[in-house]
């Protein structure tokens, strides 16, 4: 299933949450059998650490593209707005809409990491914006998986 390659990535982002708050996302908000993927996905982290957070070498990580993003919480004052998604590749971040629930965060965070996938899979460094652009296009177009307003800005 499509959950057992997503297992990892909502486990990352579970393991940055609150106990309270991951008790509450993981018995509200999935299923039972993503429950059972995510199960999976710690135990098999268990029983092999070191494939879970190999040492890198400085020359890997000039060698390969930087990744980053997250989840974050959209918040002034102390008040919580909501949670947003927040990837990006090399000098490109693209930022999702608010959501007030934190699920539909982690849904956009997995978009948005299906999308890089797509542009490192497609990543030539002299044509970077165009495999940026067609990316894009692919994925909310017709049969693509973004929707029309789903990202809120990107730089």
């Amino acid at each position: 299933r499509g959950a057992a390659r997503y297992a990892p990535l909502i486990c990352r982002l579970l393991q940055k949450m609150q106990p309270k708050l991951r008790r509450k996302v993981i018995s509200g908000r999935l299923a039972q059998w993503q429950r059972l993927a995510l199960e999976a996905c710690m135990v098999s982290q268990k029983q092999c650490p070191s494939k879970i957070h190999p040492r890198r070498r400085d020359t890997e990580k000039t060698s390969k593209q930087c990744k980053y993003g997250g989840v974050f919480k959209s918040e002034c004052n102390g008040a919580v707005y909501g949670y947003y998604a927040k990837a990006g590749l090399c000098n490109l971040t693209f930022t999702a809409q608010i959501h007030r629930d934190l699920s539909g965060a982690v849904h956009d965070h997995v978009a948005l990491s299906k999308l890089l996938e797509q542009i490192q899979t497609q990543c030539s460094p002299a044509d970077f914006p165009a495999v940026v652009k067609s990316a894009v296009e692919a994925a909310s177009g017709d049969n693509g998986f973004l929707s029309p307003c789903f990202f809120r800005n990107f730089s």
